[in-house]
Protein backbone atom coordinates (compact mmCIF):
# COMPACT_ATOMS: atom_id res chain seq x y z
CA UNK A 1 0.00 0.00 0.00
CA UNK A 2 1.36 3.16 -0.62
CA UNK A 3 2.43 5.81 1.32
CA UNK A 4 0.28 8.62 1.36
CA UNK A 5 2.55 11.73 1.09
CA UNK A 6 2.36 13.79 3.97
CA UNK A 7 0.36 17.43 4.15
CA UNK A 8 2.52 20.56 4.74
CA UNK A 9 1.27 23.13 6.98
CA UNK A 10 -0.74 25.48 5.56
CA UNK A 11 1.00 28.32 6.76
CA UNK A 12 4.87 27.81 6.37
CA UNK A 13 7.35 29.94 9.05
CA UNK A 14 8.27 32.17 5.91
CA UNK A 15 4.37 32.84 5.39
CA UNK A 16 3.58 33.53 8.48
CA UNK A 17 5.81 36.26 8.82
CA UNK A 18 5.68 37.29 5.62
CA UNK A 19 1.61 38.14 6.23
CA UNK A 20 2.77 39.79 9.99
CA UNK A 21 5.14 42.03 8.29
CA UNK A 22 2.06 42.74 5.27
CA UNK A 23 -0.36 43.57 8.30
CA UNK A 24 2.52 45.89 9.65
CA UNK A 25 3.14 48.00 6.21
CA UNK A 26 -0.90 48.17 5.78
CA UNK A 27 -1.41 49.57 9.51
CA UNK A 28 1.19 52.28 8.83
CA UNK A 29 -0.26 52.72 5.45
CA UNK A 30 -3.33 53.30 6.86
CA UNK A 31 -1.76 55.36 9.72
CA UNK A 32 -0.20 57.71 6.67
CA UNK A 33 -3.00 58.29 4.52
CA UNK A 34 -5.29 59.09 8.16
CA UNK A 35 -2.24 61.86 8.74
CA UNK A 36 -2.16 63.16 5.34
CA UNK A 37 -5.82 63.82 5.10
CA UNK A 38 -5.71 65.32 8.24
CA UNK A 39 -3.05 67.84 7.49
CA UNK A 40 -4.31 68.32 4.11
CA UNK A 41 -7.85 69.30 5.56
CA UNK A 42 -6.32 71.21 8.01
CA UNK A 43 -4.69 73.33 5.30
CA UNK A 44 -6.98 73.28 2.61
CA UNK A 45 -10.52 73.53 3.35
CA UNK A 46 -13.47 72.41 1.13
CA UNK A 47 -16.83 71.73 2.33
CA UNK A 48 -19.09 69.69 0.44
CA UNK A 49 -23.26 70.10 1.28
CA UNK A 50 -24.16 66.96 2.57
CA UNK A 51 -27.76 67.95 2.78
CA UNK A 52 -30.78 70.46 1.56
CA UNK A 53 -29.85 72.89 4.95
CA UNK A 54 -26.18 73.24 4.04
CA UNK A 55 -25.19 76.19 2.66
CA UNK A 56 -23.51 75.72 -0.78
CA UNK A 57 -21.18 79.06 -0.34
CA UNK A 58 -20.84 81.82 1.60
CA UNK A 59 -21.40 85.11 -0.10
CA UNK A 60 -19.13 87.22 -2.09
CA UNK A 61 -18.93 89.73 0.14
CA UNK A 62 -18.09 87.84 3.05
CA UNK A 63 -15.25 86.01 1.09
CA UNK A 64 -13.84 89.13 0.09
CA UNK A 65 -14.25 90.77 3.26
CA UNK A 66 -11.92 87.51 4.94
CA UNK A 67 -9.44 87.65 2.16
CA UNK A 68 -8.58 91.15 3.08
CA UNK A 69 -8.39 90.75 7.16
CA UNK A 70 -4.59 90.97 7.78
CA UNK A 71 -5.19 91.70 11.71
CA UNK A 72 -5.94 89.03 13.96
CA UNK A 73 -9.78 88.93 14.98
CA UNK A 74 -10.17 86.70 18.39
CA UNK A 75 -14.09 85.17 18.45
CA UNK A 76 -16.10 84.06 21.96
CA UNK A 77 -18.91 81.83 21.46
CA UNK A 78 -20.73 83.27 24.69
CA UNK A 79 -23.60 80.60 24.30
CA UNK A 80 -25.45 77.73 26.02
CA UNK A 81 -24.50 74.76 23.79
CA UNK A 82 -27.90 72.61 24.17
CA UNK A 83 -28.94 76.25 22.20
CA UNK A 84 -30.83 74.93 19.19
CA UNK A 85 -28.60 77.52 17.38
CA UNK A 86 -25.15 76.65 18.58
CA UNK A 87 -23.87 74.06 16.29
CA UNK A 88 -25.01 76.34 13.62
CA UNK A 89 -23.08 79.15 15.09
CA UNK A 90 -20.09 77.10 15.34
CA UNK A 91 -20.08 75.69 11.69
CA UNK A 92 -20.92 78.86 10.00
CA UNK A 93 -18.01 80.88 12.54
CA UNK A 94 -15.46 77.76 11.65
CA UNK A 95 -15.92 78.15 7.97
CA UNK A 96 -14.66 81.83 8.58
CA UNK A 97 -11.59 80.74 10.61
CA UNK A 98 -10.61 78.16 7.77
CA UNK A 99 -10.85 80.92 5.18
CA UNK A 100 -8.93 83.20 7.14
CA UNK A 101 -6.42 82.07 10.17
CA UNK A 102 -6.34 85.33 11.93
CA UNK A 103 -9.50 84.47 13.31
CA UNK A 104 -9.45 82.07 16.54
CA UNK A 105 -12.25 80.77 18.08
CA UNK A 106 -12.97 80.29 21.60
CA UNK A 107 -16.47 78.87 23.38
CA UNK A 108 -17.74 79.67 26.80
CA UNK A 109 -20.73 78.08 27.73
CA UNK A 110 -22.61 80.24 29.99
CA UNK A 111 -24.03 77.66 32.44
CA UNK A 112 -21.54 74.91 32.27
CA UNK A 113 -18.38 77.48 32.78
CA UNK A 114 -19.62 79.99 35.33
CA UNK A 115 -15.96 80.89 35.96
CA UNK A 116 -14.86 81.51 32.58
CA UNK A 117 -18.52 83.16 31.87
CA UNK A 118 -17.56 85.86 35.18
CA UNK A 119 -14.80 86.71 33.37
CA UNK A 120 -16.05 87.24 29.77
CA UNK A 121 -18.59 89.37 31.53
CA UNK A 122 -15.93 91.50 33.55
CA UNK A 123 -13.99 92.30 30.13
CA UNK A 124 -17.14 92.65 28.18
CA UNK A 125 -20.76 93.03 30.39
CA UNK A 126 -20.55 97.02 29.31
CA UNK A 127 -21.15 95.41 25.64
CA UNK A 128 -23.77 93.08 27.02
CA UNK A 129 -27.10 92.56 28.16
CA UNK A 130 -26.45 93.54 31.72
CA UNK A 131 -29.95 91.93 33.04
CA UNK A 132 -29.58 88.26 32.16
CA UNK A 133 -27.02 86.01 30.46
CA UNK A 134 -27.67 85.30 27.15
CA UNK A 135 -26.35 84.00 24.14
CA UNK A 136 -24.04 86.50 22.06
CA UNK A 137 -20.96 85.62 20.00
CA UNK A 138 -18.27 88.72 20.60
CA UNK A 139 -15.69 90.01 18.52
CA UNK A 140 -12.18 91.56 19.54
CA UNK A 141 -9.70 92.98 17.75
CA UNK A 142 -6.87 95.43 18.32
CA UNK A 143 -9.64 98.30 16.84
CA UNK A 144 -12.34 97.69 18.69
CA UNK A 145 -15.26 94.86 20.06
CA UNK A 146 -18.49 94.00 19.00
CA UNK A 147 -20.93 92.00 20.51
CA UNK A 148 -24.03 90.19 18.14
CA UNK A 149 -26.98 89.29 20.97
CA UNK A 150 -27.98 85.80 20.15
CA UNK A 151 -31.58 86.93 19.89
CA UNK A 152 -31.40 88.76 16.24
CA UNK A 153 -29.52 85.78 14.34
CA UNK A 154 -32.50 84.16 13.75
CA UNK A 155 -35.82 84.33 12.76
CA UNK A 156 -38.91 81.71 14.27
CA UNK A 157 -42.53 81.51 13.27
CA UNK A 158 -45.48 79.45 15.35
CA UNK A 159 -46.65 76.61 13.77
CA UNK A 160 -49.24 74.64 14.89
CA UNK A 161 -48.64 70.87 15.62
CA UNK A 162 -50.81 67.41 15.28
CA UNK A 163 -53.26 67.54 18.30
CA UNK A 164 -56.38 65.54 19.35
CA UNK A 165 -59.58 66.80 20.15
CA UNK A 166 -60.82 70.92 19.70
CA UNK A 167 -57.82 72.21 21.38
CA UNK A 168 -55.05 73.44 19.07
CA UNK A 169 -51.25 73.19 20.17
CA UNK A 170 -48.51 75.40 18.53
CA UNK A 171 -45.08 75.13 18.79
CA UNK A 172 -41.98 77.60 17.95
CA UNK A 173 -40.21 76.39 15.08
CA UNK A 174 -36.74 78.31 13.77
CA UNK A 175 -37.58 80.01 10.06
CA UNK A 176 -34.61 81.84 9.58
CA UNK A 177 -31.02 82.09 10.27
CA UNK A 178 -29.11 85.65 9.79
CA UNK A 179 -25.85 84.50 10.89
CA UNK A 180 -23.57 85.16 8.03
CA UNK A 181 -24.64 88.85 7.70
CA UNK A 182 -24.46 89.71 11.73
CA UNK A 183 -21.00 88.40 12.11
CA UNK A 184 -19.76 89.62 8.68
CA UNK A 185 -20.87 92.81 9.94
CA UNK A 186 -19.25 92.44 12.79
CA UNK A 187 -16.08 91.59 11.88
CA UNK A 188 -15.94 94.85 9.47
CA UNK A 189 -16.91 97.15 12.48
CA UNK A 190 -14.31 95.94 14.39
CA UNK A 191 -11.71 95.59 11.51
CA UNK A 192 -12.81 99.25 10.89
CA UNK A 193 -12.28 100.90 14.63
CA UNK A 194 -13.59 103.36 16.40
CA UNK A 195 -17.68 103.47 17.18
CA UNK A 196 -19.71 106.19 15.14
CA UNK A 197 -20.56 108.87 17.82
CA UNK A 198 -24.46 109.27 18.03
CA UNK A 199 -26.24 111.56 20.71
CA UNK A 200 -29.69 110.95 21.88
CA UNK A 201 -31.84 114.01 22.86
CA UNK A 202 -34.70 113.69 25.51
CA UNK A 203 -36.94 116.27 24.92
CA UNK A 204 -39.11 117.96 27.91
CA UNK A 205 -41.64 115.31 29.59
CA UNK A 206 -40.32 112.39 27.55
CA UNK A 207 -40.27 109.41 29.70
CA UNK A 208 -37.97 107.38 27.49
CA UNK A 209 -34.05 107.76 29.34
CA UNK A 210 -31.19 106.80 27.59
CA UNK A 211 -29.92 105.01 30.62
CA UNK A 212 -33.03 103.86 32.24
CA UNK A 213 -33.93 100.24 33.67
CA UNK A 214 -37.37 100.59 34.23
CA UNK A 215 -40.01 99.31 31.03
CA UNK A 216 -39.78 102.62 29.44
CA UNK A 217 -36.14 103.20 29.47
CA UNK A 218 -33.85 102.84 26.62
CA UNK A 219 -31.28 100.85 28.06
CA UNK A 220 -31.72 97.74 26.22
CA UNK A 221 -32.02 99.65 22.49
CA UNK A 222 -28.77 101.31 23.56
CA UNK A 223 -26.96 98.01 23.89
CA UNK A 224 -28.50 97.52 20.72
CA UNK A 225 -26.65 100.75 18.93
CA UNK A 226 -23.95 99.63 20.70
CA UNK A 227 -23.77 95.31 18.57
CA UNK A 228 -23.97 98.19 15.37
CA UNK A 229 -20.66 100.07 16.73
CA UNK A 230 -22.66 102.95 17.58
CA UNK A 231 -21.69 104.76 20.94
CA UNK A 232 -24.36 106.51 22.31
CA UNK A 233 -24.80 109.25 24.69
CA UNK A 234 -26.99 112.02 26.14
CA UNK A 235 -27.26 115.62 24.53
CA UNK A 236 -28.76 117.62 27.31
CA UNK A 237 -29.36 120.89 25.71
CA UNK A 238 -30.52 122.24 22.59
CA UNK A 239 -31.39 125.25 23.23
CA UNK A 240 -29.64 128.75 21.56
CA UNK A 241 -26.01 128.59 20.65
CA UNK A 242 -26.30 124.87 21.79
CA UNK A 243 -25.97 123.03 18.30
CA UNK A 244 -25.71 119.06 17.62
CA UNK A 245 -21.90 118.19 18.25
CA UNK A 246 -20.00 118.32 15.25
CA UNK A 247 -18.84 114.83 15.84
CA UNK A 248 -22.73 113.42 15.45
CA UNK A 249 -23.03 110.99 13.29
CA UNK A 250 -26.39 110.36 14.51
CA UNK A 251 -28.72 112.08 16.31
CA UNK A 252 -32.08 110.01 18.15
CA UNK A 253 -34.99 112.11 19.26
CA UNK A 254 -38.34 110.25 21.30
CA UNK A 255 -40.61 113.35 21.66
CA UNK A 256 -42.55 113.34 24.78
CA UNK A 257 -45.93 114.83 25.30
CA UNK A 258 -44.45 118.60 25.06
CA UNK A 259 -42.29 117.93 22.13
CA UNK A 260 -39.58 120.10 20.57
CA UNK A 261 -39.98 123.99 20.96
CA UNK A 262 -38.32 126.10 18.61
CA UNK A 263 -35.36 126.82 19.25
CA UNK A 264 -34.69 123.28 19.60
CA UNK A 265 -36.49 122.52 16.55
CA UNK A 266 -34.19 124.98 14.74
CA UNK A 267 -31.46 123.50 15.72
CA UNK A 268 -32.01 120.14 14.35
CA UNK A 269 -32.78 121.88 10.84
CA UNK A 270 -29.79 123.33 10.68
CA UNK A 271 -27.80 119.76 11.48
CA UNK A 272 -30.10 118.19 9.11
CA UNK A 273 -29.40 120.97 6.73
CA UNK A 274 -25.72 120.17 6.56
CA UNK A 275 -25.81 116.70 6.14
CA UNK A 276 -26.74 115.16 9.76
CA UNK A 277 -28.76 112.18 10.36
CA UNK A 278 -31.71 111.68 12.69
CA UNK A 279 -33.79 109.09 14.02
CA UNK A 280 -36.95 110.39 15.60
CA UNK A 281 -39.54 108.03 17.13
CA UNK A 282 -42.89 109.70 18.11
CA UNK A 283 -45.57 108.94 20.91
CA UNK A 284 -49.67 108.91 20.60
CA UNK A 285 -49.00 110.91 23.78
CA UNK A 286 -47.68 113.70 22.22
CA UNK A 287 -50.17 113.90 19.05
CA UNK A 288 -51.10 117.75 20.62
CA UNK A 289 -50.33 120.01 21.02
CA UNK A 290 -48.36 120.35 17.32
CA UNK A 291 -44.23 119.81 17.66
CA UNK A 292 -41.83 122.46 16.14
CA UNK A 293 -40.37 119.37 14.79
CA UNK A 294 -43.24 118.41 12.33
CA UNK A 295 -42.40 121.80 9.90
CA UNK A 296 -38.91 120.40 10.08
CA UNK A 297 -39.58 117.39 8.71
CA UNK A 298 -42.11 118.17 6.24
CA UNK A 299 -39.57 120.05 4.63
CA UNK A 300 -38.06 116.77 4.32
CA UNK A 301 -40.90 115.64 2.55
CA UNK A 302 -42.17 113.39 5.92
CA UNK A 303 -46.04 114.23 7.02
CA UNK A 304 -46.58 113.48 10.42
CA UNK A 305 -50.01 112.42 11.17
CA UNK A 306 -52.00 113.63 14.57
CA UNK A 307 -54.17 110.23 14.68
CA UNK A 308 -53.99 107.03 16.25
CA UNK A 309 -53.76 103.74 13.96
CA UNK A 310 -55.08 100.49 15.10
CA UNK A 311 -55.65 97.07 13.02
CA UNK A 312 -58.32 94.75 13.89
CA UNK A 313 -57.01 92.97 11.35
CA UNK A 314 -53.27 92.16 13.08
CA UNK A 315 -52.64 92.63 16.31
CA UNK A 316 -51.12 90.49 19.49
CA UNK A 317 -53.23 88.03 21.26
CA UNK A 318 -53.11 90.48 24.35
CA UNK A 319 -54.08 93.49 23.46
CA UNK A 320 -55.45 95.00 20.03
CA UNK A 321 -54.10 98.39 20.89
CA UNK A 322 -50.61 96.50 19.46
CA UNK A 323 -50.08 96.92 15.61
CA UNK A 324 -48.24 93.95 14.10
CA UNK A 325 -46.11 94.94 10.86
CA UNK A 326 -45.42 92.51 8.33
CA UNK A 327 -44.78 94.78 5.13
CA UNK A 328 -41.94 96.78 4.42
CA UNK A 329 -40.49 98.47 1.88
CA UNK A 330 -38.50 96.12 -0.02
CA UNK A 331 -36.45 98.98 -2.35
CA UNK A 332 -35.30 100.43 1.04
CA UNK A 333 -32.00 99.59 2.53
CA UNK A 334 -33.16 100.20 5.64
CA UNK A 335 -35.88 97.75 6.17
CA UNK A 336 -35.54 95.67 3.11
CA UNK A 337 -33.79 92.43 4.96
CA UNK A 338 -36.97 92.46 7.49
CA UNK A 339 -39.16 90.63 4.62
CA UNK A 340 -40.32 87.92 6.34
CA UNK A 341 -39.88 89.65 10.13
CA UNK A 342 -42.46 91.31 12.22
CA UNK A 343 -42.70 94.47 14.29
CA UNK A 344 -45.21 95.27 17.26
CA UNK A 345 -45.62 98.58 18.10
CA UNK A 346 -47.81 100.08 20.53
CA UNK A 347 -50.68 102.88 19.73
CA UNK A 348 -48.47 104.05 16.51
CA UNK A 349 -49.23 107.47 15.02
CA UNK A 350 -49.21 107.88 10.89
CA UNK A 351 -45.86 108.50 9.47
CA UNK A 352 -46.58 109.18 5.93
CA UNK A 353 -44.85 111.70 3.02
CA UNK A 354 -45.93 115.10 1.52
CA UNK A 355 -47.70 114.99 -2.01
CA UNK A 356 -46.48 118.32 -2.58
CA UNK A 357 -44.12 120.28 -1.44
CA UNK A 358 -42.31 123.65 -2.87
CA UNK A 359 -39.36 123.47 -1.72
CA UNK A 360 -38.42 119.76 -2.33
CA UNK A 361 -39.12 116.71 -4.54
CA UNK A 362 -41.70 114.70 -2.12
CA UNK A 363 -40.22 111.62 -4.09
CA UNK A 364 -37.12 111.88 -2.16
CA UNK A 365 -38.96 110.45 0.81
CA UNK A 366 -40.60 106.98 1.01
CA UNK A 367 -43.03 105.25 3.05
CA UNK A 368 -41.20 101.95 5.16
CA UNK A 369 -43.76 100.08 6.36
CA UNK A 370 -47.50 99.69 6.34
CA UNK A 371 -51.04 98.32 8.33
CA UNK A 372 -52.88 95.95 7.05
CA UNK A 373 -56.22 96.96 4.78
CA UNK A 374 -58.30 97.15 7.51
CA UNK A 375 -56.70 99.52 9.77
CA UNK A 376 -58.67 102.32 11.20
CA UNK A 377 -57.52 106.03 12.10
CA UNK A 378 -58.68 108.40 14.65
CA UNK A 379 -60.91 106.28 16.92
CA UNK A 380 -63.18 105.15 14.39
CA UNK A 381 -64.02 102.04 13.08
CA UNK A 382 -64.46 102.35 9.71
CA UNK A 383 -61.38 100.78 7.98
CA UNK A 384 -59.42 102.91 5.68
CA UNK A 385 -59.29 99.64 3.00
CA UNK A 386 -55.78 100.49 1.92
CA UNK A 387 -52.38 100.40 4.31
CA UNK A 388 -51.68 103.20 6.36
CA UNK A 389 -48.21 104.30 6.55
CA UNK A 390 -46.39 103.64 9.49
CA UNK A 391 -42.56 105.11 9.42
CA UNK A 392 -40.81 106.93 6.43
CA UNK A 393 -37.03 107.29 5.29
CA UNK A 394 -35.59 110.72 3.74
CA UNK A 395 -31.55 109.88 1.75
CA UNK A 396 -31.06 113.44 1.02
CA UNK A 397 -33.50 115.27 -1.63
CA UNK A 398 -32.91 117.96 -3.60
CA UNK A 399 -33.67 120.63 -1.31
CA UNK A 400 -33.27 124.55 -1.97
CA UNK A 401 -31.28 126.01 0.11
CA UNK A 402 -29.70 122.95 1.46
CA UNK A 403 -25.55 122.91 2.03
CA UNK A 404 -24.10 119.90 0.37
CA UNK A 405 -21.76 118.78 2.98
CA UNK A 406 -23.30 115.24 2.94
CA UNK A 407 -25.87 112.69 3.00
CA UNK A 408 -28.74 113.96 5.34
CA UNK A 409 -30.30 110.63 5.79
CA UNK A 410 -33.77 110.32 8.41
CA UNK A 411 -35.86 107.57 9.76
CA UNK A 412 -39.42 109.01 11.37
CA UNK A 413 -41.79 105.97 13.57
CA UNK A 414 -45.14 106.87 14.77
CA UNK A 415 -44.48 104.91 17.77
CA UNK A 416 -41.20 105.25 20.56
CA UNK A 417 -42.48 102.67 23.09
CA UNK A 418 -42.01 99.57 20.85
CA UNK A 419 -38.19 100.43 21.61
CA UNK A 420 -38.10 100.89 25.35
CA UNK A 421 -37.30 97.93 27.80
CA UNK A 422 -40.34 96.32 28.04
CA UNK A 423 -40.71 96.06 23.86
CA UNK A 424 -37.70 95.84 22.55
CA UNK A 425 -37.19 92.03 22.73
CA UNK A 426 -41.05 91.29 21.06
CA UNK A 427 -41.02 89.70 17.89
CA UNK A 428 -38.41 91.11 15.35
CA UNK A 429 -38.25 94.90 17.38
CA UNK A 430 -35.01 94.76 18.07
CA UNK A 431 -33.71 93.63 14.59
CA UNK A 432 -35.57 96.77 12.95
CA UNK A 433 -32.86 98.96 15.78
CA UNK A 434 -30.03 97.11 14.97
CA UNK A 435 -30.68 97.90 10.66
CA UNK A 436 -32.37 101.49 11.20
CA UNK A 437 -29.64 102.35 13.07
CA UNK A 438 -27.17 100.74 10.51
CA UNK A 439 -28.45 102.31 7.54
CA UNK A 440 -28.67 106.08 9.15
CA UNK A 441 -25.13 105.83 9.59
CA UNK A 442 -23.78 104.46 6.43
CA UNK A 443 -22.33 101.21 8.15
CA UNK A 444 -24.54 98.54 5.50
CA UNK A 445 -22.84 98.41 2.24
CA UNK A 446 -20.77 96.00 2.65
CA UNK A 447 -23.90 93.71 3.20
CA UNK A 448 -26.15 94.25 0.58
CA UNK A 449 -27.17 91.03 -0.56
CA UNK A 450 -26.04 88.76 2.32
CA UNK A 451 -30.01 87.34 2.78
CA UNK A 452 -31.11 85.34 5.73
CA UNK A 453 -30.65 81.46 5.47
CA UNK A 454 -34.01 79.50 4.82
CA UNK A 455 -34.19 76.83 7.46
CA UNK A 456 -35.50 73.58 6.41
CA UNK A 457 -37.27 71.05 8.76
CA UNK A 458 -37.72 67.36 7.83
CA UNK A 459 -39.90 64.99 9.76
CA UNK A 460 -39.88 61.13 9.88
CA UNK A 461 -43.41 59.78 10.84
CA UNK A 462 -43.09 56.18 12.39
CA UNK A 463 -45.43 53.96 14.31
CA UNK A 464 -44.54 52.62 17.67
CA UNK A 465 -43.97 48.96 15.95
CA UNK A 466 -41.78 50.88 13.59
CA UNK A 467 -39.68 52.31 16.03
CA UNK A 468 -39.44 49.58 18.19
CA UNK A 469 -38.19 47.07 14.61
CA UNK A 470 -35.46 50.20 13.80
CA UNK A 471 -34.42 49.79 17.35
CA UNK A 472 -33.77 46.20 17.53
CA UNK A 473 -31.75 46.57 13.69
CA UNK A 474 -29.77 48.64 15.56
CA UNK A 475 -29.09 46.26 18.66
CA UNK A 476 -28.94 42.91 17.52
CA UNK A 477 -29.56 43.09 13.85
CA UNK A 478 -25.81 44.92 12.70
CA UNK A 479 -24.07 43.51 15.48
CA UNK A 480 -25.58 39.79 14.36
CA UNK A 481 -24.68 40.43 11.10
CA UNK A 482 -21.18 41.24 11.77
CA UNK A 483 -20.57 38.20 14.17
CA UNK A 484 -22.15 35.53 11.31
CA UNK A 485 -19.81 37.11 8.91
CA UNK A 486 -17.09 36.89 11.35
CA UNK A 487 -18.16 32.89 11.93
CA UNK A 488 -18.73 31.79 8.62
CA UNK A 489 -15.16 33.11 7.32
CA UNK A 490 -13.73 31.20 10.74
CA UNK A 491 -15.30 28.16 9.53
CA UNK A 492 -14.14 28.18 6.01
CA UNK A 493 -10.57 28.79 7.04
CA UNK A 494 -10.93 26.23 9.55
CA UNK A 495 -11.35 23.56 6.45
Amino acid sequence: MAKEPSRKPSFSLQQRWGIFFSVLVSIGAVFALVVMVNYLGARYYLRFPWNMQTRKELSSQTVNLLKGLTNDVNVVIYYNKNDRLYDMVKDLLDEYRNLNHQISIRTVNYLADPGDAAKIKEAYGNLMDPLMDTNAVIFVSKSGTNVVSGEILSQSVIVPVASEGEQHEYRDKLAKFNGEACFTDAIFKVMNGRPARAYFFEPLGSHHRLDGQDKFGYQKFKGELQNVNIDVTNLPDLHGSNAVPADCKLLIIAPGPYSLDHEEADNVAKYLDHGGHLFVLFNYMGRKPFSALEPVLAKWGIAVGHDVVRDFENHSPDSSYDVVVKTFNKNNPAVNRLEGFYLLLVLPRTIGTTSKNEEMDSSAAKPLAWTGTKATTNETSVTTGKPVPLMAAVEKGDVKGIMDQGTTRIIAVGDSDFLDNQMIGAVDNHAFAWYAASWLVGQTQLLQGIAPENIKEYKVMMTSAEAENIRWIFLAGMPGAILLLGSLVWLRRRR
